[in-house]
């Protein structure tokens, strides 16, 4: 079953399920629908656990699940999360990051 972005939201309002998990629910929404989506989402004080790329959803969560395409994993704080990406940028030669 396919679920729209707004449907999920109204589902999730409506039904109060003990947690949700949101599959690149955001992906089509500009930076300020989706605070307004997790916003309402927190308010609900239920669990969600989100599927994206976008780094954005790292503002509405409290831990990073990171699967890498060689199968390792991590789960991390969104600090740790954040400063390892830090110390990444920094530590790459700048014609690295240019290509």
């Amino acid at each position: 079953m396919t679920i729209t972005c707004d449907s999920c939201v109204s589902l999730v309002l409506v039904t109060h399920p003990r947690f949700t998990i949101l599959d690149e629910a955001t992906s089509a929404l500009d930076l300020k629908n989706e605070g307004s989506l997790y916003q309402q989402l927190q308010v609900t004080k239920k669990t969600f656990i989100s599927i994206g790329y976008r780094e954005s959803l790292s503002d509405y969560h409290q831990w990073i699940l990171e699967l890498s395409q060689d199968s390792s994993w991590q789960l991390v704080t969104v600090q740790e999360y954040r400063n390892q990406k830090t110390i990444n940028i920094q530590s790459t030669p700048n014609n690295e990051l240019q290509s």
